[in-house]
This record gives C-alpha cells, sequence and structure tokens, in this order.
C-alpha cells in the first residue's frame, strides 16, 4: 500500500490522469462527498478519452451541506454510464466517502482518502489516500479486488437514499434548494468569510505562515451548464444581509497566502486601438483570478456583466495604475456570438500605448498582508527579448 501526502510527494488529480491514460484500465468508478467544476474540469479531457476508447464509468457524489454545485452534477451526468446521487435527509448523517476504484484485465486499483471531486480535492488542499495495487493475474489478489468492489456497489444501488440520476432529478433538486449552482455557492462562501474577517484579528492570522501550493489551470468553459438565472434572489439577499451587518472592507483578494501569476501573448485585437480600444481579453479559466466580481447586471442590450474596478502596480516603471477594470461579459441570447468573455482593461493610454502584438503581459496575486500595498500587479515582458521565450504557450499559469 502506498501513502500520498498531497500536496507534497503527489497530487491525487495527476495520479488518477496518468492511470486513465495508461491503458491498463477499462472501468472506472468513484464515490465522493462533493463535486465542483474544478474537479470535473481536472478530470475531463481524460475521462472523455477513457470514454471513447471503450472505457465504462460509474459515480456516486453526494449532495449535503449544498457542497456539490448543480453544474458539477450535469457534467459528470454526461460523462459517466450511471451517476447516483446520495442524500439522508437526516441530517445527523452525512454522506462521505471518497474512493476511487479502476479496474482492467489484469491490473486493479484502489484510491481512498479524503480527496473530494474539487480542485482543490485534487490538487491543491492537504489530503491523505491510501493507494493499492491488484495483481488480477494473481488468484488471491483477483478475489481481495473483487470483494472490494462488491462492497463498494452498496453506494450505486438505488434505495430511499441513493437515486439514479437524470437531468429531471438533477433539476428537481435545485428547485428544492437541495444543490445550489457554482455562483451560489461562492456567495455562500462570501459571507462565510465576511462573518470570519470580523471575528478574526490580525494579531492571531500573523500566527501562521504560507506556502506556494500550485493549483491547476481550468481549461474548459462549463457556464452553459447552469441554469439561466445562476444566482437566485435568496442567495444575493443572504450575501447583502451579511453585507449590510458589518462595516468591515470588502473582501478583495479570495486566496491570502502565496502569489499566484498567469501570462498571456497579446493578440493583434488586444492592442487594436480601433477594434474595442483599450481592453484586453483575458482567458475564460483566469476568471477566477479577478474575483470577487459585482453581482451580474443586465445591459440595455440584453447582456449581462460583472466587474471589479481595482488599483495595480505596472512593474516596468513602478507607477499605479489607479480603477484598472475587469468585466465578465455573457451575451444576450439573441446575439450570434454565445461565448462569454473576461475583459480587461488597464484604463492608462500611456501604458497601453508601448503594448505590441505578441508582447507577454504577467498578471500575478500579491498575497494579502498588512503592509503589501499592491494586491495586483502587471509585467510587459516585450516579445522580441529574451525572457519572451521563457513563455512558449499563448497563455498559462506561471508554476514556481
Amino acid at each position: 500500500m502506498k501513502l500520498i501526502i498531497q500536496p507534497y510527494n503527489d497530487k491525487l488529480g495527476k495520479l488518477l490522469i496518468d492511470d486513465l491514460n495508461s491503458g491498463k484500465y477499462s472501468n472506472f468508478a468513484f464515490s465522493v462527498a462533493y463535486a465542483k467544476i474544478s474537479g470535473v474540469d481536472a478530470l475531463y479531457d481524460p475521462l472523455s478519452a477513457f470514454r471513447t476508447a471503450g472505457g465504462t464509468v460509474y459515480a456516486t457524489i453526494g449532495i449535503d451541506q449544498k457542497n456539490t454545485s448543480f453544474e458539477a452534477l450535469r457534467a459528470v451526468l454526461g460523462l459517466t454510464e450511471d451517476l447516483f446521487i446520495f442524500h439522508n435527509r437526516n441530517l445527523s448523517s452525512t454522506f462521505h466517502p471518497k474512493v476511487y476504484v479502476l479496474a482492467g484485465e489484469k491490473h486493479g486499483k484502489v484510491y481512498v482518502g479524503s480527496n473530494n471531486l474539487t480542485g482543490g480535492g485534487l490538487y491543491s488542499n492537504y489530503e491523505i489516500a491510501s493507494c493499492e495495487d491488484f495483481d488480477l493475474s494473481i488468484p488471491e489478489q483477483a478475489e481481495s479486488f473483487a470483494n472490494m468492489v462488491r462492497s463498494l456497489g452498496v453506494f450505486r444501488q438505488e434505495g430511499p437514499c441513493c437515486k439514479k440520476a437524470t437531468e429531471e432529478l438533477i433539476k428537481q433538486l435545485y428547485d428544492s434548494h437541495l444543490v445550489c449552482t457554482e455562483s451560489e455557492i461562492r456567495v455562500t462562501n462570501k459571507k462565510v468569510t465576511s462573518t470570519k474577517t470580523t471575528t478574526g484579528t490580525s494579531e492571531g492570522t500573523s500566527v501562521f505562515g504560507a506556502e506556494p501550493i500550485t493549483g491547476r489551470a481550468r481549461k474548459h468553459d462549463f457556464s452553459h451548464l447552469a441554469p439561466e438565472t445562476e444566482i437566485r434572489e435568496e442567495y444575493r439577499n443572504v450575501v447583502l444581509a451579511a453585507d449590510n451587518s458589518t462595516t468591515v472592507p470588502p473582501v478583495t483578494v479570495t486566496d491570502s497566502g502565496p502569489a499566484k501569476s498567469f501570462y498571456k501573448h497579446l493578440s493583434k485585437n488586444d492592442v487594436d486601438l480601433k477594434s474595442s480600444p483599450g481592453q484586453i481579453i483575458i482567458p475564460i479559466a483566469y476568471k477566477s483570478f479577478f474575483e470577487p466580481l459585482s453581482e451580474p447586471q443586465r445591459t440595455p442590450k440584453g447582456a449581462m456583466q460583472s466587474e471589479r474596478y481595482f488599483s495595480l502596480k505596472y512593474e516596468n516603471s513602478g507607477e499605479t495604475v489607479e480603477n484598472a477594470r475587469v468585466v465578465f461579459y455573457v451575451p444576450s441570447p439573441l446575439h450570434p456570438r454565445k461565448n462569454s468573455e473576461v475583459r480587461f482593461a488597464l484604463r492608462n493610454r500611456e501604458i497601453f500605448g508601448t503594448f505590441e502584438q505578441g508582447d507577454v503581459l504577467i498578471f500575478t496575486q500579491v498575497p494579502q498582508s498588512g503592509h503589501e500595498q499592491y494586491l495586483y500587479t502587471v509585467k510587459r515582458v516585450p516579445r522580441d527579448s529574451a525572457e519572451a521565450t521563457s513563455y512558449p504557450e499563448r497563455f498559462a499559469w506561471i508554476v514556481e
């Protein structure tokens, strides 16, 4: 048996991707307490390829404490032969397993631990999981593996607390407020974060340090799986009530701790002063980098947009740029282009005028601390510089 100490000696997401791509296995089953789009996105490509190659996927997901999102359930439903949803109305019992099983003709593997199907659970959280490999050509190991798989089948049997998922059932759970959207989960967490902020002190938090832990950049846009109303009124009201009950300034960084950075190469449209002057399109995978954004507002033409204004430090000159702006734009249903966009505006003509197609912009979120003035920085790397060769992709997270 191998013990996985995440994030120090490995990350479960990486191991599962290696297993799914190995060609050793034809069946994959997992049971987890919670699932979010960040976790589904991490396994989306290997799971899709696994099924295309003839593999079968089965899943059981819990929905307790509203920690599993509506979009994640819909996404997993589309990636599995069967998805079961588990929930006990008796609130004293929580569905809390985290187990991943792979089976092939000659090989079997089981992971049991604390890792949910979330970005944190698979990559950036502190988690522990045990891993056991089985050689199915050895009768004793094959029997042991088969017994284990049969035992786990209890979570894939329909009963009072276990239901086979359909689009209709997932919608019913949403309408009954047993599951929330990703946006609703975020705003609810914002209330919790604000509450903690009002009771915490800088002396208390300064006891602990911070260490850099690399997560995983999101690759896919799952916004089409969200309902038309991403945040229902009752969830907006909960956050508004929390905001109105305290004079603590709004949280400006979603993750305090180590700096995190990404880069993108500027396109022709990014630097074109005629098309969308001053606006730079940011890959949607980095939307969370700029959150929290304002509540979505409908424009006169039917589009929805949320935004945020903030100050940043332009590293090339050392100057402070006030009121930089980021906008998350969702086009009107009647618009011919359906793609949502994240748009960044530096709002400084002098600096923007130095940008050229092919230059690299590096965006960094600096750790929040009592003596750090800038929460965000931007650096331009000229396209013909030696440093630019260090950034070969069109865009990517920067891993220190």
